[in-house]
């Protein structure tokens, strides 16, 4: 074990060891030319079973990377344009209205284009962060009644930045276009071409036996195994029938982040985006719309999310696959860096000047929880600091 694989482990023991700690953690690092920098796991992914470092994760938003680059690869391809209506394709978003502070609703004077889905200007929300959808009274995203094709937005399209079901849409966008299912499309430019055989959007046979147990953290702090959630997006027994949950593990997301530092190559050599295209997708992309995002990300449902704290949001911006940082953190990723998450308390990092991706990957409701939060950035400043050690020495 490297020097960073023995500093990572202790990072991640003491995390789980703590009071109250999260159940089990899996982090990793990867160099832009494929090299693991270090991957070690700790914990149990459920009572009983230690936490291994092929641990298959439901993935939540993680997911929306790898659905926004199946988007940008039909793009590249010419199947559609990102700033197209996407009413061609898909007619019936034009059904969809939008929700007014005195809860009317009215049709949007603006189209929606696939670049608003993909960047969450579509007007588009969720009902954990938008307590104007939870005053409907409708079902949530995890409740199993709920129909994310009749949501309503809740701003008119490209006026407002809110972390949305945009890309659900986009998905649809991606099977319309190509004529195939989202998992065969992304299995078949994507994931094949980039050595990637346990990151899909469904269970597979060798991978089901990995799954890891999805825990929730009480008010009090402690944590109890709860059963995956119900709702359509992820519950086991839809997969395969149009859903859009979607597992994987540290080691193959890695691997899927690595063309985002070679301008579209990965690290065995196969293109899947064209450097035009890559470098668009890290690109700010709300500066030309004069948005910003905000400094929290207020809870809307305590049960799956505490308020997020993105700090300034004046400094931060959204690019086609994630939030982008206009400064460098304090941990040493770079200015221009690009992360996002998922909501069972899953993480992941692009610096693409320092030629490093990370990914952390938790099962713990509700998301941004202080520990995990607090075992990634402390994770997160290891790595940095043996990359700033290696080039002194150089």
């Amino acid at each position: 074990m490297s020097r960073l694989g023995h500093t990572v482990k202790s990072i991640l023991q003491r995390a789980v060891d703590g009071d109250q700690g999260p159940a089990g953690l899996v982090y990793g690092a990867i160099d832009r030319h494929g090299s693991v920098l270090a991957l070690e796991a700790a914990g149990v992914s459920a009572l009983g079973s230690s936490m291994e470092t092929d641990a298959l994760f439901p993935l939540f938003s993680m997911n929306k990377p790898l659905i926004a680059t199946c988007v940008l690869h039909l793009v590249d391809q010419g199947g559609i344009g990102l700033d197209d209506p996407v009413e061609s394709v898909l007619p019936e978003i034009n059904a969809i209205h939008v929700l007014h502070e005195d809860l009317t609703l009215k049709p949007p004077k603006i189209k929606i284009t696939l670049r608003m889905l993909l960047t969450h200007t579509s007007g588009f929300a969720y009902t954990i962060f938008n307590q104007k959808l939870n005053s409907l009274g409708r079902p949530h995203e995890f409740d199993a009644r709920w129909d994310r094709w009749t949501q309503p937005l809740v701003h008119e399209p490209g006026t407002s930045w809110e972390y949305s079901i945009g890309l659900d849409w986009a998905s649809r966008v991606v099977e319309r276009v190509s004529g195939l299912p989202l998992w065969d499309y992304a299995a078949e430019h994507i994931f094949h071409p980039l050595g990637i055989h346990d990151l899909a959007f469904r269970i597979q046979e060798h991978t089901k036996d990995k799954l890891v147990g999805l825990h929730q953290r009480a008010p009090d702090g402690t944590i109890r195994l709860r059963g995956h959630l119900p709702g359509p997006l992820y519950s086991l027994e839809n997969l395969g029938k149009g859903t859009l949950g979607a597992f994987g593990t540290v080691p193959d997301y890695l691997k899927f982040l690595v063309p985002f530092l070679n301008e579209g190559v990965g690290a065995n050599g196969h293109r899947i985006l064209s450097t035009e295209m890559t470098r668009e997708s890290l690109r700010d992309q709300l500066i030309d719309l004069g948005l910003h995002l905000p400094d929290t990300m207020r809870a809307a449902n305590s049960e799956f999310t505490n308020d997020v704290l993105l700090g300034d949001g004046s400094r931060r911006t959204w690019c086609l696959i994630g939030m982008l940082d206009r400064d460098a953190s304090p941990t040493g990723r770079r200015a221009g860096s690009v992360w996002w998450a998922g909501l069972g308390n899953l993480y992941w990092t692009l610096d693409s000047e320092s030629g490093v991706a990370t990914v952390l990957m938790n099962q713990t409701l509700p998301f941004w929880d202080e520990r995990v939060v607090r075992a990634w950035r402390e994770l997160e400043a290891a790595v940095y600091t043996e990359l700033a050690n290696e080039s002194a020495k150089i």
